[in-house]
């Protein structure tokens, strides 16, 4: 699909969450393309995003289908029997929502309007701004408590060098609470050390796998490790929200044109750890998933290990790819270790605020 082919709501809300994002990386490949969001806001059984659109007044939209939770449906691209939004509604900000079956939370976005976003990320807002803002909070709480979930996870980019700022201060007005700091970066693909990587110990060996295409005896002990790692993660303050991994839930991982690739760590050839990094077919980033260790491997450095690993594989079989994203809870220590051991980057922090019905 051609820019052409995408509504104008949905190309005003793919710029206005990447100017955001950029503003505070300072790294301007840190980005989204349309047909990327688009594509993400298909439902599939095991994922469903919604985004809100939060518009100043009461324009007409009489005229517009209804969703089962009682919201005007607008169209995001050509093919959609939906209409557009009206040229003449001013567009305050986006509410971008996420949500898992059989999880507790909502785990939110908060986007401004390009009009609202603010000149300094991390620093004071002006009066319209924080106007949006609060209409975003509040936007996010009703549509959590239509849904019937009971808690929300509101993800908020902020510079490394950035305090709290009147954005952060009106959530902590509202309810919120800051549960976890976590840092993002980036893991360059090329490195001028000549550093091998870890030794592996004695019995461990490392098998890669492609867009999940793992054998049948590695599946069941695949899932109980993507679940361990939900269970294990530190969350700092954060309600723990784990849904175990079906064989439903990991053969929809993958939307259409997003590639895996994931080495699995084996031990006497049974699974022992994993690491897997993604992209869309063709593009130049990658991003970092888990790495995980099984609990009764952990404290030997195999995080490292992976990370070293993965980074290679990444070399070999998709050349063209020059970054790798990923984020880390700042107080996580062995994954921070296995970071820096592959050059990782900081860019940016990202603040999760929760709030508990």
């Amino acid at each position: 699909m051609t820019p052409a082919d995408y509504s104008d709501a949905l190309v005003n809300f793919v710029f206005a969450t990447n100017v955001a994002h950029q503003d505070v990386s300072g790294d301007v490949a840190d980005s989204a393309s349309a047909e990327v969001v688009c594509e993400s806001l298909r439902p599939t059984p095991v994922r469903e995003s919604v985004v809100l659109v939060a518009v100043s007044g009461e324009p007409d939209l009489s005229a517009f289908r209804r969703s089962p939770l009682g919201y005007p449906l607008i169209a995001a691209d050509a093919g959609s029997a939906h209409p557009g939004l009206p040229d003449d509604v001013e567009v305050l900000g986006y509410v971008d929502a996420t949500m898992t079956p059989g999880a507790q939370g909502v785990d939110a976005d908060l986007v401004l309007g390009v009009d609202f976003l603010p000149e300094t990320p991390g620093g004071p807002a002006t009066g319209s701004e924080l106007t949006a803002w609060r209409e975003l909070i509040a936007g996010i709480e009703e549509f959590t408590q239509a849904v019937g979930r009971t808690l929300i996870r509101i993800w908020h980019g902020v510079p490394l060098s950035g305090g709290e700022g009147d954005f952060e201060w009106e959530l902590l007005d509202c309810g919120y609470y800051l549960g976890m700091v976590e840092l993002c970066g980036v893991i360059p693909t090329s490195s001028e050390s000549q550093w091998e990587g870890p030794v592996l110990p004695p019995g461990y060996d490392f098998v890669v796998y492609e867009d999940h295409r793992s054998p049948e005896q590695h599946r069941e002990p695949l899932l109980q490790l993507y679940t361990e790692a939900e269970a294990d993660m530190p969350v700092g303050g954060l309600t723990r929200d784990v849904v175990p991994w079906t064989r439903k839930r990991w053969d929809h991982q993958l939307r259409d044109g997003e590639q895996s690739l994931m080495v699995v760590l084996v031990y006497f050839g049974v699974v022992a750890g994993l690491s897997e990094v993604r992209r869309m077919r063709g593009s130049d980033c990658a991003e970092q998933q888990i790495t995980v260790v099984n609990r009764r491997h952990r404290g030997l450095n195999l995080s490292s290990a992976l990370k070293y690993r993965l980074r290679k594989e990444v070399q070999e079989r998709w050349p063209e790819v020059r970054s790798i994203y990923t984020a880390v809870a700042e107080d996580n220590e062995p994954m921070l270790v296995a970071n820096y051991s592959v050059d990782f980057r900081e860019t940016s922090r990202t603040q999760c605020f929760e709030k508990v019905f």
